[in-house]
């Protein structure tokens, strides 16, 4: 069993604790802020040995071995939204909190609600200033990435 790993990540304004150990062959034992996750590298690569990446989470994504150097999870780019002015899911997950309201004034960056995946809070920002025009999901929804949250005009 090798040692294990830990960083520390920031996701939005979210730090998060993550250790990594490898438990045997491509099974990884993950701590997410003390909580456990059993990772299976389903395809790993003789040349990698290190524990795979440290990454934003999604629940359809398979980690892969590489070298393990997380400074700041970077947000993806934009998804492209059918709507004008739509705000959109960048992940699969469950709305855990909605933050604003039609009729508020937000600036680029302001955190329009919060989203649950893989047992982990993400808060979704405005991508624009503006103002809501319309909150399109409530507490509880499930929404899949390119699905439109809100639109900010």
């Amino acid at each position: 069993m090798s040692t294990a790993r830990k960083y520390k990540v920031r996701f939005g304004s979210k730090e998060y604790v993550v250790e990594i150990k490898e438990v045997v062959g491509n099974k990884y034992k993950v701590l997410v802020n003390n909580k456990p996750i059993e990772v299976v590298v389903e395809s790993p690569t003789a040349a990698a040995p290190s524990p795979p990446p440290v990454t934003q989470p999604a629940p359809t994504a398979t980690p892969s071995p590489a070298t393990p150097e997380v400074s700041e999870a970077v947000p993806a780019a934009p998804v492209p939204a059918a709507v004008p002015n739509a705000l959109v899911a960048q992940i699969p997950g469950r709305v855990l909190k909605v933050l604003a309201k039609p009729g508020d004034t937000v600036t680029k960056g302001t955190v329009v609600l919060t989203l649950e995946s893989m047992k982990m809070e993400i808060e979704i920002y405005a991508h624009k200033e503006g103002v809501i025009k319309e909150i399109l999901v409530k507490p509880g929804d499930v929404v899949n990435a390119g699905d439109t949250l809100a639109i900010i005009e």
